[in-house]
């Protein structure tokens, strides 16, 4: 069984079409309001939507926002999403791959920018009247230099999507970044966080593929990680195992047994005990808490 297949993948053609792994719009109204992204859906690239106006509401993994007036939501490749009741919509959207920001010859900072994204992921980052000024004047300049396409033009957009998410995480933790956590990243910690969340929605891989992928030793792997995150790579897998599972309860009809054998567990007693230890509920519970949150957003009731 292809369990993936129960969630859509929504892929873009205008992501690639410049050579640059990089779009925007102001049509957010295309994206958000019609289609397929008023289902559950995922995407393989980062997106961020910039709501000016709207009604409706936006869901993220089962969290979900009813204001989403003068907010900002940052997605990572992979993240489940959608759109309800929304008739009318204006804002921007961002849409890129991790090769856009990697090509930048500041590739330290594009590591942690990365890892930034991963931080405010799934939340909404809410607009002050000046933010939102500084935001949209930023946003000007990018679509400037979109449709003129002059030389170097991408360098120039690469370098406004540093400054926007950066001023995002300001938003975000109500304080500037620390200096030190740009030096203290750890490009090796990264990579091995991206091709987890890249092989959760697949059949769970052990610590030593992982090591074997980055050709660097178990022992090495898992000081960095450790250092890096105050965890160690199998809780990192777990994790990231968990919350994938928690998509597919919640946006899929699929069995508990069905889940646990598409991730990778003969035995779906333990995939139960795993999930309940990491998530403080049972997979049925917490599906039914799921089910409990969707009849009182739709104002039915328990």
């Amino acid at each position: 069984m292809n369990a993936k297949a129960e969630i859509p993948v929504l892929d873009s053609e205008g992501l690639l079409e410049r050579g640059i792994a990089f779009e925007m719009t102001e049509d957010l109204a295309a994206s958000a309001a019609y289609g397929g992204a008023r289902e559950p859906h995922r995407h393989p690239f980062y997106e961020i939507a910039i709501v000016l106006e709207s009604d409706g509401r936006h869901i993220i993994d089962c969290a979900s926002y009813d204001n989403i007036v003068n907010k900002v939501f940052v997605m990572c490749p992979g993240q489940v999403h959608h759109w309800e009741g929304v008739t009318a919509i204006s804002g921007t959207l961002l849409r890129f791959g991790d090769e856009f920001l990697l090509e930048s010859s500041f590739s330290v900072n594009a590591v942690w920018e990365m890892n930034l994204i991963r931080e405010m992921a799934g939340g909404a980052v809410g607009l002050t009247p000046d933010a939102r000024l500084e935001l949209m004047d930023l946003i000007e300049t990018m679509y400037g230099e979109y449709a003129r396409m002059n030389e170097e033009y991408a360098s120039i957009l690469r370098a406004c999507l540093n400054i926007l998410i950066i001023r995002l995480f300001r938003l975000h933790k109500g304080a500037a970044r620390s200096e030190s956590r740009i030096q203290a990243y750890s490009t090796l910690c990264d990579e091995f966080q991206r091709l987890v969340a890249k092989d959760s929605s697949e059949r769970r891989k052990p610590v030593r593929h992982y090591a074997e992928q980055l050709r660097v030793s178990m022992g090495y792997l898992s000081d960095q990680v450790k250092r890096q995150t105050g965890l160690t790579p199998g809780e990192v897998i777990r994790k990231a195992i968990v919350q994938e599972a928690k998509r597919m309860i919640a946006n899929t009809g699929l069995s508990m047994a069905e889940i646990a054998e598409s991730m990778g567990f003969n035995d779906g007693s333990y995939f139960c005990r795993l999930f309940k230890k990491e998530a403080g509920l049972s997979p049925i519970q917490f599906r039914q808490a799921c089910a409990s949150m969707n009849l009182r957003r739709f104002g039915r009731g328990l």
